[in-house]
């Protein structure tokens, strides 16, 4: 009876130790959890907060582009009417045409939405945020990217020769547009009768026109997305406080 006693005390208390054990190891594994997750929310938080410091840039950039667009549109219709009353140039319409040249150009920040993929989109549990991210990098931007692409082709292949065959470039860095075009008398005669000229200036009004309509259905986009970060922001803020 002794045995018997002292065996089921020793079971009892080896019973007791590997629940001990256990019990460690469960705590262990979910302080560790913890730590992970608490990670995870801070490397979350850099990454939103990254991606929404590169949105207020984008869209900076994206409403400058605009404003642009819209003032070259101006200069070229400008241009036309100009070449439609007038027989000579002058320093009015040398500096329409150094406006020419412009062209402006959307370059999306990327850091942000880069960090994420390279750390992995699961990082945001939020899906409607996530999903809103993944569609303005993988398919709204490259879409507003294709048409620009094409404008900026265009101007390549048709405008800039047709600049280049009746302009000369006169570099000053005080000028607005750092140089003015100058162009003789005979070639302001000859561009006078090129209907093709006015043909691809018009096409230009068109395309920059369609580019401010990308550009505006963009900026909509930025908008929204900037707002959805700063509610997860704001979210995650008063979740580590708490």
């Amino acid at each position: 009876m002794l045995t018997e006693n002292k065996f089921s005390k020793y079971l009892l208390y080896a019973v007791g130790e590997i629940v001990l054990v256990v019990i460690g190891i469960l705590l262990a594994l979910q302080i560790n959890n913890w730590n992970k997750q608490k990670l995870n929310d801070k490397l979350k938080f850099e990454i939103i907060s990254e991606i929404k410091t590169n949105l207020q840039i984008d869209l900076k950039e994206l409403q400058d582009d605009i404003s642009y667009f819209d003032s070259i549109n101006q200069y070229y219709k400008d241009i036309i009417d100009y070449l439609k009353i007038n027989a000579s140039p002058n320093q009015d319409f040398f500096r329409l045409a150094s406006t020419l040249r412009l062209s402006p150009h959307f370059d999306a920040n990327l850091s942000g939405y880069s960090l994420l993929t390279s750390k992995g989109v699961e990082i945001i549990s939020n899906d409607s945020l996530r999903k809103s991210i993944s569609i303005l990098y993988e398919t709204k931007y490259p879409y507003y990217f294709k048409y620009e692409n094409e404008r900026i082709q265009y101007r390549q292949l048709y405008t800039m020769p047709k600049i280049e065959h009746y302009f000369i470039t006169i570099p000053d860095p005080k000028s607005k547009y750092f140089g003015d075009f100058k162009i003789s008398q005979q070639d302001y005669e000859d561009l006078k009768s090129d209907t093709s000229f006015l043909k691809m200036l018009n096409i230009m009004i068109y395309e920059n026109s369609i580019m401010i309509d990308r550009a505006k259905s963009t900026e909509n986009d930025i908008l929204q997305l900037m707002e959805q970060l700063t509610k997860e922001i704001n979210t995650s803020k008063l979740l580590t406080k708490g």
